[in-house]
Protein backbone atom coordinates (compact mmCIF):
# COMPACT_ATOMS: atom_id res chain seq x y z
CA UNK A 1 0.00 0.00 0.00
CA UNK A 2 1.52 3.56 -0.68
CA UNK A 3 0.57 6.92 0.59
CA UNK A 4 -1.21 8.92 -2.27
CA UNK A 5 0.97 11.00 -4.13
CA UNK A 6 1.36 15.10 -3.24
CA UNK A 7 1.93 17.21 -6.45
CA UNK A 8 3.05 21.02 -6.01
CA UNK A 9 2.25 23.74 -8.75
CA UNK A 10 3.37 27.18 -8.10
CA UNK A 11 3.30 27.86 -4.14
CA UNK A 12 0.37 25.54 -3.44
CA UNK A 13 0.62 21.56 -3.52
CA UNK A 14 -2.51 19.28 -3.92
CA UNK A 15 -3.23 14.95 -2.34
CA UNK A 16 -5.62 13.53 -4.45
CA UNK A 17 -7.40 10.63 -2.45
CA UNK A 18 -9.03 8.40 -4.26
CA UNK A 19 -8.85 5.32 -2.16
CA UNK A 20 -8.69 5.24 2.18
CA UNK A 21 -6.60 2.64 3.50
CA UNK A 22 -4.48 2.95 6.23
CA UNK A 23 -1.24 4.92 4.31
CA UNK A 24 -4.22 7.62 2.75
CA UNK A 25 -5.92 7.59 6.22
CA UNK A 26 -2.74 8.47 8.07
CA UNK A 27 -1.57 10.88 5.32
CA UNK A 28 -5.41 12.54 5.80
CA UNK A 29 -4.53 13.01 9.36
CA UNK A 30 -1.81 14.70 8.83
CA UNK A 31 -3.41 17.12 6.42
CA UNK A 32 -6.30 17.82 9.19
CA UNK A 33 -3.21 19.40 10.88
CA UNK A 34 -2.53 22.11 8.31
CA UNK A 35 -3.93 25.42 9.17
CA UNK A 36 -5.23 26.45 6.25
CA UNK A 37 -6.44 23.92 3.21
CA UNK A 38 -9.02 23.60 1.56
CA UNK A 39 -10.94 20.04 0.76
CA UNK A 40 -13.35 19.31 -2.78
CA UNK A 41 -15.11 16.23 -3.60
CA UNK A 42 -15.55 14.96 -7.00
CA UNK A 43 -19.18 12.77 -6.67
CA UNK A 44 -18.94 11.35 -9.82
CA UNK A 45 -15.47 9.33 -8.96
CA UNK A 46 -15.77 9.47 -5.75
CA UNK A 47 -12.90 11.28 -4.84
CA UNK A 48 -11.32 13.71 -2.82
CA UNK A 49 -8.37 16.59 -3.42
CA UNK A 50 -6.60 18.55 -0.63
CA UNK A 51 -5.17 21.43 -1.81
CA UNK A 52 -2.97 24.09 0.38
CA UNK A 53 -0.03 26.29 0.56
CA UNK A 54 3.11 24.30 -0.44
CA UNK A 55 5.05 26.17 2.80
CA UNK A 56 3.15 23.54 4.52
CA UNK A 57 4.71 20.49 3.15
CA UNK A 58 7.27 19.56 5.45
CA UNK A 59 3.91 18.55 8.03
CA UNK A 60 3.19 15.98 5.74
CA UNK A 61 6.44 14.61 5.99
CA UNK A 62 7.80 15.82 2.00
CA UNK A 63 10.37 18.22 0.96
CA UNK A 64 8.93 21.17 -1.16
CA UNK A 65 10.63 21.40 -4.39
CA UNK A 66 13.03 24.55 -4.80
CA UNK A 67 11.41 27.39 -6.52
CA UNK A 68 11.97 28.44 -9.92
CA UNK A 69 11.43 32.05 -10.03
CA UNK A 70 14.38 34.16 -9.04
CA UNK A 71 14.23 35.80 -6.17
CA UNK A 72 14.82 39.35 -4.81
CA UNK A 73 17.63 39.73 -2.18
CA UNK A 74 16.53 41.26 1.27
CA UNK A 75 17.93 44.81 2.21
CA UNK A 76 21.05 44.41 3.80
CA UNK A 77 20.10 47.19 6.66
CA UNK A 78 17.53 44.67 8.17
CA UNK A 79 17.36 43.43 11.46
CA UNK A 80 17.26 39.34 12.00
CA UNK A 81 13.98 39.64 13.06
CA UNK A 82 13.08 41.54 9.77
CA UNK A 83 14.83 39.12 7.83
CA UNK A 84 12.92 36.74 9.29
CA UNK A 85 9.84 38.31 8.88
CA UNK A 86 9.56 39.54 5.54
CA UNK A 87 10.43 36.45 3.61
CA UNK A 88 7.41 33.85 5.95
CA UNK A 89 5.32 37.08 5.03
CA UNK A 90 5.81 36.63 0.90
CA UNK A 91 5.85 32.91 1.40
CA UNK A 92 2.41 33.73 3.10
CA UNK A 93 1.27 35.79 1.08
CA UNK A 94 -1.38 37.16 2.72
CA UNK A 95 0.61 37.75 6.84
CA UNK A 96 0.05 39.21 10.15
CA UNK A 97 2.97 41.05 12.05
CA UNK A 98 2.05 42.06 15.40
CA UNK A 99 5.05 43.66 16.52
CA UNK A 100 5.66 46.31 19.20
CA UNK A 101 5.98 49.77 18.70
CA UNK A 102 9.07 50.71 17.39
CA UNK A 103 9.76 47.50 16.29
CA UNK A 104 10.45 48.51 12.55
CA UNK A 105 7.43 48.19 11.34
CA UNK A 106 7.47 50.75 8.38
CA UNK A 107 10.50 48.59 7.08
CA UNK A 108 8.94 45.18 6.71
CA UNK A 109 6.18 47.09 5.22
CA UNK A 110 8.33 48.80 2.50
CA UNK A 111 10.25 45.69 1.81
CA UNK A 112 7.65 43.02 1.61
CA UNK A 113 6.16 46.02 -0.88
CA UNK A 114 9.53 46.18 -2.75
CA UNK A 115 9.55 42.14 -3.46
CA UNK A 116 5.56 42.19 -3.98
CA UNK A 117 6.56 44.60 -6.67
CA UNK A 118 9.70 42.55 -7.79
CA UNK A 119 7.09 39.33 -8.18
CA UNK A 120 4.48 40.71 -9.83
CA UNK A 121 5.58 43.85 -11.74
CA UNK A 122 2.34 45.41 -10.11
CA UNK A 123 1.56 48.18 -8.02
CA UNK A 124 1.10 48.14 -3.76
CA UNK A 125 -1.12 50.58 -2.07
CA UNK A 126 -0.21 51.66 1.81
CA UNK A 127 -3.16 52.53 3.89
CA UNK A 128 -1.83 54.15 7.36
CA UNK A 129 -3.03 57.40 9.55
CA UNK A 130 -3.05 60.52 7.38
CA UNK A 131 0.11 61.99 10.44
CA UNK A 132 1.94 59.00 9.63
CA UNK A 133 1.96 59.36 5.79
CA UNK A 134 4.75 61.78 5.51
CA UNK A 135 6.92 59.63 7.96
CA UNK A 136 6.08 56.66 5.82
CA UNK A 137 7.46 58.49 2.53
CA UNK A 138 10.57 59.96 4.65
CA UNK A 139 11.25 56.38 5.92
CA UNK A 140 11.54 54.96 2.23
CA UNK A 141 13.78 58.13 0.75
CA UNK A 142 16.26 57.37 3.90
CA UNK A 143 16.35 53.72 3.50
CA UNK A 144 15.84 52.54 0.23
CA UNK A 145 16.72 56.17 -1.84
CA UNK A 146 15.32 56.65 -5.22
CA UNK A 147 14.96 53.11 -5.79
CA UNK A 148 11.31 53.00 -4.22
CA UNK A 149 9.83 56.00 -4.76
CA UNK A 150 6.13 56.64 -3.46
CA UNK A 151 3.42 58.56 -4.03
CA UNK A 152 1.12 59.84 -1.96
CA UNK A 153 -2.73 60.00 -2.84
CA UNK A 154 -4.30 62.72 -1.78
CA UNK A 155 -8.02 62.24 -2.50
CA UNK A 156 -10.43 59.63 -2.95
CA UNK A 157 -10.47 59.72 -6.33
CA UNK A 158 -6.66 59.66 -6.69
CA UNK A 159 -6.35 56.64 -5.02
CA UNK A 160 -8.90 54.76 -7.69
CA UNK A 161 -7.28 56.03 -10.73
CA UNK A 162 -3.49 55.09 -9.49
CA UNK A 163 -5.46 51.53 -8.12
CA UNK A 164 -6.45 51.01 -11.93
CA UNK A 165 -3.90 53.06 -13.94
CA UNK A 166 -0.78 53.81 -12.34
CA UNK A 167 -1.31 56.89 -13.04
CA UNK A 168 -2.17 60.35 -11.01
CA UNK A 169 -4.83 63.53 -12.19
CA UNK A 170 -4.17 61.71 -15.73
CA UNK A 171 -0.06 61.91 -15.45
CA UNK A 172 1.72 58.60 -14.99
CA UNK A 173 4.10 57.73 -12.32
CA UNK A 174 6.85 55.56 -11.95
CA UNK A 175 6.34 54.90 -8.30
CA UNK A 176 4.58 51.44 -8.08
CA UNK A 177 3.71 51.91 -4.09
CA UNK A 178 1.03 54.27 -3.23
CA UNK A 179 0.10 55.53 0.13
CA UNK A 180 -3.02 57.40 1.28
CA UNK A 181 -5.31 57.33 4.69
CA UNK A 182 -7.96 55.19 6.05
CA UNK A 183 -10.25 58.46 5.57
CA UNK A 184 -10.11 57.30 1.36
CA UNK A 185 -12.75 54.75 2.25
CA UNK A 186 -15.04 56.82 3.47
CA UNK A 187 -17.68 57.74 1.68
CA UNK A 188 -21.07 60.13 2.08
CA UNK A 189 -24.24 59.28 0.99
CA UNK A 190 -22.87 55.56 -0.39
CA UNK A 191 -24.25 52.53 1.45
CA UNK A 192 -21.52 50.64 -1.03
CA UNK A 193 -18.35 51.48 0.49
CA UNK A 194 -16.63 49.10 -1.74
CA UNK A 195 -13.40 50.52 -3.94
CA UNK A 196 -13.29 47.93 -6.98
CA UNK A 197 -10.53 49.55 -8.40
CA UNK A 198 -8.65 48.36 -5.68
CA UNK A 199 -8.66 44.76 -7.72
CA UNK A 200 -6.22 45.72 -9.89
CA UNK A 201 -3.40 45.72 -7.12
CA UNK A 202 -1.06 43.39 -6.76
CA UNK A 203 -0.39 43.85 -2.58
CA UNK A 204 -2.30 45.74 0.14
CA UNK A 205 -0.44 46.99 2.91
CA UNK A 206 -2.26 48.65 6.38
CA UNK A 207 -0.68 50.15 8.73
CA UNK A 208 -1.76 50.57 12.06
CA UNK A 209 -4.62 47.91 11.31
CA UNK A 210 -5.78 48.08 14.78
CA UNK A 211 -8.35 50.59 12.99
CA UNK A 212 -10.11 47.06 11.68
CA UNK A 213 -11.50 45.76 15.04
CA UNK A 214 -14.24 49.04 15.17
CA UNK A 215 -17.22 46.38 15.81
CA UNK A 216 -19.61 47.59 12.55
CA UNK A 217 -17.53 50.64 10.80
CA UNK A 218 -18.36 51.28 7.14
CA UNK A 219 -14.64 52.19 7.22
CA UNK A 220 -13.42 48.98 8.26
CA UNK A 221 -16.02 46.84 6.11
CA UNK A 222 -14.87 49.05 3.32
CA UNK A 223 -11.47 47.96 3.39
CA UNK A 224 -11.97 44.77 4.05
CA UNK A 225 -14.67 44.29 1.08
CA UNK A 226 -12.25 46.36 -1.51
CA UNK A 227 -9.56 44.26 -0.48
CA UNK A 228 -10.96 40.85 -1.11
CA UNK A 229 -8.89 38.66 -3.96
CA UNK A 230 -5.35 40.86 -3.59
CA UNK A 231 -3.10 38.25 -3.74
CA UNK A 232 -0.34 40.43 -1.23
CA UNK A 233 -1.40 41.46 1.66
CA UNK A 234 0.04 42.46 5.15
CA UNK A 235 -1.48 44.11 8.22
CA UNK A 236 0.98 45.83 10.59
CA UNK A 237 -0.54 46.77 13.99
CA UNK A 238 1.00 46.82 17.62
CA UNK A 239 1.01 43.72 19.86
CA UNK A 240 -2.76 42.95 20.40
CA UNK A 241 -4.57 41.36 23.22
CA UNK A 242 -5.42 37.85 23.00
CA UNK A 243 -8.77 38.40 24.03
CA UNK A 244 -9.76 40.50 21.39
CA UNK A 245 -11.88 38.28 19.26
CA UNK A 246 -13.27 41.44 16.97
CA UNK A 247 -9.61 42.58 16.43
CA UNK A 248 -8.17 39.07 15.13
CA UNK A 249 -11.77 38.33 13.54
CA UNK A 250 -11.64 41.64 11.35
CA UNK A 251 -7.51 41.10 10.92
CA UNK A 252 -8.17 37.23 9.68
CA UNK A 253 -11.54 38.29 7.67
CA UNK A 254 -9.32 41.18 5.88
CA UNK A 255 -6.51 38.61 5.47
CA UNK A 256 -9.29 35.89 3.92
CA UNK A 257 -8.38 33.51 6.73
CA UNK A 258 -11.66 33.04 7.73
CA UNK A 259 -14.53 30.87 5.73
CA UNK A 260 -16.93 33.43 7.74
CA UNK A 261 -16.39 36.66 9.17
CA UNK A 262 -17.54 35.05 12.35
CA UNK A 263 -15.56 31.48 12.32
CA UNK A 264 -12.80 32.61 14.64
CA UNK A 265 -15.21 33.99 17.63
CA UNK A 266 -17.58 30.60 17.70
CA UNK A 267 -14.32 28.30 16.72
CA UNK A 268 -11.54 29.54 19.35
CA UNK A 269 -13.62 32.07 22.19
CA UNK A 270 -16.15 31.68 24.99
CA UNK A 271 -17.92 34.49 26.45
CA UNK A 272 -17.78 34.64 30.55
CA UNK A 273 -21.13 34.15 31.39
CA UNK A 274 -20.29 36.34 34.91
CA UNK A 275 -17.61 39.25 33.08
CA UNK A 276 -18.98 39.43 29.98
CA UNK A 277 -15.73 39.08 28.62
CA UNK A 278 -14.67 36.91 26.02
CA UNK A 279 -11.67 34.21 26.23
CA UNK A 280 -9.83 31.86 24.43
CA UNK A 281 -11.61 28.51 25.18
CA UNK A 282 -8.95 26.79 27.74
CA UNK A 283 -8.99 23.50 25.29
CA UNK A 284 -8.72 25.46 22.71
CA UNK A 285 -5.28 27.80 23.38
CA UNK A 286 -2.93 25.37 21.39
CA UNK A 287 -5.00 25.18 18.01
CA UNK A 288 -5.80 29.36 18.82
CA UNK A 289 -2.24 29.65 18.19
CA UNK A 290 -1.11 27.15 15.67
CA UNK A 291 -3.98 28.56 13.72
CA UNK A 292 -2.44 32.21 14.55
CA UNK A 293 0.89 31.23 13.62
CA UNK A 294 0.48 30.27 10.57
CA UNK A 295 -0.58 33.56 8.84
CA UNK A 296 0.64 35.86 11.70
CA UNK A 297 3.64 36.96 14.35
CA UNK A 298 3.48 38.30 18.06
CA UNK A 299 6.53 39.89 18.52
CA UNK A 300 6.72 41.89 21.55
CA UNK A 301 10.65 41.44 22.84
CA UNK A 302 12.59 40.32 19.82
CA UNK A 303 15.25 38.70 22.01
CA UNK A 304 12.64 35.83 23.33
CA UNK A 305 13.20 34.58 19.78
CA UNK A 306 16.58 34.74 19.79
CA UNK A 307 16.96 38.37 17.51
CA UNK A 308 18.75 41.39 18.18
CA UNK A 309 20.91 39.97 20.80
CA UNK A 310 23.28 42.52 19.79
CA UNK A 311 21.13 45.24 20.59
CA UNK A 312 20.89 47.52 23.96
CA UNK A 313 17.44 47.07 24.97
CA UNK A 314 15.20 50.21 25.96
CA UNK A 315 14.97 51.65 28.89
CA UNK A 316 12.01 51.30 30.44
CA UNK A 317 9.82 54.41 31.17
CA UNK A 318 9.95 55.91 34.79
CA UNK A 319 6.75 56.33 35.85
CA UNK A 320 6.69 59.77 38.33
CA UNK A 321 2.88 60.12 40.08
CA UNK A 322 1.57 63.47 42.02
CA UNK A 323 -1.12 64.12 43.69
CA UNK A 324 -2.81 67.33 43.36
CA UNK A 325 -5.68 68.71 46.06
CA UNK A 326 -8.99 69.77 44.81
CA UNK A 327 -10.01 72.94 45.18
CA UNK A 328 -13.19 73.84 47.24
CA UNK A 329 -14.92 74.21 43.95
CA UNK A 330 -13.98 71.09 42.46
CA UNK A 331 -14.95 69.39 45.53
CA UNK A 332 -19.02 70.85 45.23
CA UNK A 333 -18.71 70.23 41.36
CA UNK A 334 -17.87 66.73 41.71
CA UNK A 335 -20.39 66.07 44.84
CA UNK A 336 -23.13 67.89 42.17
CA UNK A 337 -22.10 65.18 39.46
CA UNK A 338 -22.05 62.34 41.67
CA UNK A 339 -25.15 63.76 43.85
CA UNK A 340 -23.53 62.36 46.90
CA UNK A 341 -24.06 63.80 50.01
CA UNK A 342 -22.27 64.77 52.58
CA UNK A 343 -20.56 62.49 55.44
CA UNK A 344 -21.23 63.13 59.37
CA UNK A 345 -17.65 65.24 59.54
CA UNK A 346 -19.17 67.72 57.09
CA UNK A 347 -17.04 66.66 54.38
CA UNK A 348 -17.93 65.37 50.81
CA UNK A 349 -17.90 61.55 50.19
CA UNK A 350 -17.57 61.91 46.57
CA UNK A 351 -16.84 58.55 44.57
CA UNK A 352 -15.81 56.70 47.29
CA UNK A 353 -19.21 55.38 47.93
CA UNK A 354 -20.59 54.65 44.95
CA UNK A 355 -19.47 53.11 41.73
CA UNK A 356 -18.78 55.17 38.75
CA UNK A 357 -19.25 55.06 35.26
CA UNK A 358 -17.38 56.09 32.12
CA UNK A 359 -20.02 59.22 32.02
CA UNK A 360 -19.29 60.29 35.43
CA UNK A 361 -15.43 60.01 34.91
CA UNK A 362 -15.46 61.73 31.82
CA UNK A 363 -16.99 64.94 33.60
CA UNK A 364 -14.84 64.41 36.53
CA UNK A 365 -11.61 64.88 34.67
CA UNK A 366 -12.72 67.98 33.16
CA UNK A 367 -13.29 69.33 36.17
CA UNK A 368 -9.85 68.03 37.35
CA UNK A 369 -8.62 70.38 34.76
CA UNK A 370 -10.42 73.04 35.49
CA UNK A 371 -13.32 73.38 33.33
CA UNK A 372 -16.87 71.64 32.13
CA UNK A 373 -18.18 71.76 29.19
CA UNK A 374 -21.82 73.09 28.39
CA UNK A 375 -24.93 71.65 26.69
CA UNK A 376 -24.70 73.76 23.54
CA UNK A 377 -27.94 75.53 22.16
CA UNK A 378 -30.20 75.71 19.14
CA UNK A 379 -28.13 78.05 17.17
CA UNK A 380 -24.99 77.30 17.87
CA UNK A 381 -22.53 77.16 15.79
CA UNK A 382 -21.31 73.32 14.72
CA UNK A 383 -17.97 71.84 16.46
CA UNK A 384 -17.69 74.66 18.99
CA UNK A 385 -17.86 73.75 22.33
CA UNK A 386 -18.96 76.45 25.55
CA UNK A 387 -17.22 75.88 28.91
CA UNK A 388 -17.12 77.21 32.23
CA UNK A 389 -14.33 77.39 34.51
CA UNK A 390 -13.53 76.17 37.72
CA UNK A 391 -10.40 76.94 39.71
CA UNK A 392 -7.97 73.94 39.66
CA UNK A 393 -4.56 73.56 40.77
CA UNK A 394 -3.88 71.05 37.68
CA UNK A 395 -3.37 72.95 34.91
CA UNK A 396 -0.54 75.39 37.12
CA UNK A 397 1.17 71.74 38.58
CA UNK A 398 1.72 70.79 34.69
CA UNK A 399 2.94 73.76 33.24
CA UNK A 400 5.71 73.83 36.19
CA UNK A 401 6.37 70.07 35.48
CA UNK A 402 7.26 71.32 31.93
CA UNK A 403 9.07 74.30 32.66
CA UNK A 404 11.89 72.63 35.28
CA UNK A 405 12.33 69.82 32.33
CA UNK A 406 12.78 72.31 29.98
CA UNK A 407 15.22 74.11 31.94
CA UNK A 408 17.24 70.46 31.92
CA UNK A 409 17.06 70.50 28.37
CA UNK A 410 14.53 68.26 28.05
CA UNK A 411 11.73 67.91 24.99
CA UNK A 412 9.05 67.23 26.43
CA UNK A 413 5.38 65.41 25.05
CA UNK A 414 2.34 66.92 26.88
CA UNK A 415 -0.86 64.96 26.31
CA UNK A 416 -4.03 66.47 26.99
CA UNK A 417 -7.67 64.97 26.58
CA UNK A 418 -9.81 67.65 25.56
CA UNK A 419 -9.35 71.07 23.79
CA UNK A 420 -10.82 73.31 26.67
CA UNK A 421 -8.10 71.70 28.81
CA UNK A 422 -5.50 72.61 25.81
CA UNK A 423 -6.67 76.14 26.13
CA UNK A 424 -6.51 76.49 29.65
CA UNK A 425 -2.63 74.98 30.27
CA UNK A 426 -1.37 76.67 27.32
CA UNK A 427 -2.46 80.52 29.09
CA UNK A 428 -0.06 78.42 31.79
CA UNK A 429 2.68 77.30 29.84
CA UNK A 430 2.31 80.93 28.91
CA UNK A 431 3.02 82.59 32.48
CA UNK A 432 5.53 80.10 33.20
CA UNK A 433 7.31 81.42 29.88
CA UNK A 434 7.83 77.99 28.15
CA UNK A 435 7.43 78.41 24.35
CA UNK A 436 5.34 75.71 22.62
CA UNK A 437 3.21 74.39 20.47
CA UNK A 438 -0.35 73.15 20.24
CA UNK A 439 -1.97 70.71 17.86
CA UNK A 440 -5.34 70.08 17.80
CA UNK A 441 -7.77 68.85 15.77
CA UNK A 442 -8.58 72.27 14.10
CA UNK A 443 -4.90 72.60 13.01
CA UNK A 444 -4.27 73.05 9.13
CA UNK A 445 -2.72 69.67 7.48
CA UNK A 446 0.16 71.52 6.08
CA UNK A 447 0.56 73.44 9.89
CA UNK A 448 0.55 69.86 11.65
CA UNK A 449 3.41 68.75 9.32
CA UNK A 450 5.39 72.15 10.03
CA UNK A 451 5.01 71.56 13.46
CA UNK A 452 5.86 67.96 13.79
CA UNK A 453 9.18 68.75 11.69
CA UNK A 454 10.03 71.40 13.96
CA UNK A 455 9.28 69.20 17.08
CA UNK A 456 11.51 66.58 15.32
CA UNK A 457 14.43 68.36 14.50
CA UNK A 458 14.62 69.94 18.49
CA UNK A 459 13.44 73.91 17.14
CA UNK A 460 10.50 72.71 19.18
CA UNK A 461 11.05 71.94 22.88
CA UNK A 462 7.28 71.20 24.41
CA UNK A 463 4.68 69.94 22.54
CA UNK A 464 0.84 69.69 23.39
CA UNK A 465 -1.32 67.61 22.04
CA UNK A 466 -4.17 64.57 21.90
CA UNK A 467 -3.17 61.30 22.16
CA UNK A 468 -6.24 60.75 19.79
CA UNK A 469 -3.88 62.43 17.40
CA UNK A 470 -0.49 62.05 17.51
CA UNK A 471 -0.46 58.84 19.79
CA UNK A 472 -0.06 56.33 17.05
CA UNK A 473 2.60 55.70 14.72
CA UNK A 474 4.65 58.16 15.40
CA UNK A 475 8.18 58.22 16.32
CA UNK A 476 9.60 61.15 19.10
CA UNK A 477 12.73 59.47 20.40
CA UNK A 478 14.19 62.64 20.53
CA UNK A 479 11.82 63.32 23.69
CA UNK A 480 12.90 62.81 26.98
CA UNK A 481 9.85 63.18 29.05
CA UNK A 482 6.13 63.40 29.05
CA UNK A 483 3.62 64.77 30.63
CA UNK A 484 -0.29 63.47 30.75
CA UNK A 485 -2.49 66.45 31.74
CA UNK A 486 -5.19 63.73 31.01
CA UNK A 487 -6.42 60.56 30.60
CA UNK A 488 -8.68 58.12 29.01
CA UNK A 489 -10.33 54.40 29.92
CA UNK A 490 -8.35 53.66 27.09
CA UNK A 491 -5.37 51.71 27.92
CA UNK A 492 -4.31 51.27 24.85
CA UNK A 493 -3.93 54.34 24.10
CA UNK A 494 -2.01 55.54 26.68
CA UNK A 495 0.57 52.56 26.27
CA UNK A 496 0.69 53.57 22.17
CA UNK A 497 1.08 57.40 23.71
CA UNK A 498 3.86 56.39 26.35
CA UNK A 499 5.45 54.84 22.86
CA UNK A 500 5.83 57.22 20.61
CA UNK A 501 9.10 58.17 22.41
CA UNK A 502 9.91 54.65 24.43
CA UNK A 503 11.08 52.45 21.06
CA UNK A 504 13.99 51.57 19.73
CA UNK A 505 16.46 54.30 19.38
CA UNK A 506 15.53 55.35 22.99
CA UNK A 507 18.45 55.75 24.93
CA UNK A 508 17.61 57.85 27.78
CA UNK A 509 14.91 56.52 30.45
CA UNK A 510 11.84 58.66 29.61
CA UNK A 511 10.35 60.19 32.48
CA UNK A 512 6.37 60.04 32.26
CA UNK A 513 4.87 61.94 34.92
CA UNK A 514 1.24 61.65 35.94
CA UNK A 515 -0.28 64.94 37.78
CA UNK A 516 -3.82 63.50 39.11
CA UNK A 517 -6.19 65.65 41.32
CA UNK A 518 -7.42 63.41 44.39
CA UNK A 519 -10.81 62.11 44.32
CA UNK A 520 -11.34 63.28 40.89
CA UNK A 521 -8.91 60.93 38.57
CA UNK A 522 -7.96 58.37 41.21
CA UNK A 523 -10.95 55.92 39.36
CA UNK A 524 -9.62 56.29 35.92
CA UNK A 525 -6.00 56.14 36.99
CA UNK A 526 -6.99 52.53 38.46
CA UNK A 527 -8.40 51.54 35.96
CA UNK A 528 -5.65 51.72 33.98
CA UNK A 529 -3.37 50.18 36.23
CA UNK A 530 -5.96 47.22 36.27
CA UNK A 531 -6.09 46.87 32.29
CA UNK A 532 -2.14 47.20 32.29
CA UNK A 533 -1.84 44.36 34.65
CA UNK A 534 -4.02 42.31 32.38
CA UNK A 535 -2.71 43.62 28.99
CA UNK A 536 0.87 42.42 30.29
CA UNK A 537 -0.37 39.54 31.39
CA UNK A 538 -2.36 38.57 28.33
CA UNK A 539 0.52 39.84 26.18
CA UNK A 540 3.50 37.48 27.64
CA UNK A 541 1.43 34.46 27.32
CA UNK A 542 0.73 35.13 24.13
CA UNK A 543 4.02 35.84 23.07
CA UNK A 544 5.16 32.46 24.97
CA UNK A 545 2.74 30.58 22.59
CA UNK A 546 4.20 31.90 19.56
CA UNK A 547 8.15 31.38 20.53
CA UNK A 548 6.81 27.67 21.47
CA UNK A 549 4.89 27.05 17.86
CA UNK A 550 7.67 28.55 16.33
CA UNK A 551 10.68 26.57 18.28
CA UNK A 552 8.75 23.65 17.51
CA UNK A 553 9.30 24.11 14.51
CA UNK A 554 4.97 23.53 13.73
CA UNK A 555 4.87 26.98 12.75
CA UNK A 556 5.64 26.85 8.74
Amino acid sequence: MVAPPITFEGDRMSVHFDTFDLPAYDLFLRVKNIPEYALTFDPEGETYTVTAPARFAEMLGVERPAGSAQSLPLSPFLYDDQAYIVPTALEAKRYAVWSDCGGGKTVIGLEYARHVIHRTDGRVLIVTLNEIVPQWIAEAATFYGDSLPVVRLNTREQMKEWCRHGTVDGVPTIAKVGITNYEKFNHKGDDDQNVAELRHLAGLVLDEASRLKCGGGKQKWAVIKSGKGIEYKLALTATPAPNEPIEFASQASFLEKMRSDNEIIWTYFARDPDTQEWTVKPHARKAFFEFMSSWSIYVRDPKRYGWRLNLPDVPPPKYIRLDIEPTAEQRTEAARIMATPAAANGQQTLISDKGIGMVERNKLSQVAKGFVYLKGKPGDKKGTKKIRRIPSNKPATVARIVADEVATGSQVLVWTVFDGESKELAKQLGREGVEYELLTGATAEADRAATLDRFRDGQCRVLVSRASLLGFGMNFQMCSAMVFSGWTDSYESFYQAVRRAVRHGQAKRVRVYLPCVRDLEDETLANLDRKAAQMEQAISEMETQYVRVLSKGERR
